[in-house]
């Protein structure tokens, strides 16, 4: 009795198993046919030889393709996709300045200091901020 491996692309579920194997059993001269999800392979056992053509039909006929599925890429490689998520970024950069500013941070009430508003330690800002055109450190 002959073997044959097989990888196939496109089962997702064990429906996609029995019906494969259903339609390469009808193959002539192939006695028994297992199809696996889990290693995504079909394993044919026939009495005679059977070209790959035979097979590679009967397996097109069921909706599936002999082969290995490309695993999904981590980072895309679409201008579009890095753009968006630049885009992204900096709103949300946009976003928590705003808050940082507005929000979280609340006004110094003492005299000498009425000109100054204080950063929220949540959102430290380094660098210098120029209010009316005294330079302060923005990281407090």
């Amino acid at each position: 009795m002959l073997k044959t491996i097989l990888p196939i692309k496109g089962i997702h579920c064990r429906s996609c198993e029995m019906i494969l194997g259903d339609k390469l059993k009808t193959i002539q001269g192939v006695k028994n046919a297992r199809v696996s999800l889990k290693s995504k392979s079909a394993i044919i056992y026939h009495t005679k030889p059977i070209a790959e053509s035979v097979f590679r039909l009967a397996i097109e006929e069921a909706g599936y393709a002999i082969g290995t599925e490309n695993p999904k890429k981590w980072v895309s490689f679409e201008p579009r996709v890095w753009k968006d998520f630049l885009f992204a970024l900096m709103s949300l950069g946009q976003i928590c300045g705003e808050i940082s500013k507005s929000y979280l941070c609340s006004e110094i009430s003492s005299p000498s200091f009425l000109q100054f508003r204080t950063h929220c330690l949540l959102f430290p800002v380094w660098g210098d901020d120029r209010i009316n055109g005294k330079s302060i450190s923005a990281f407090w």
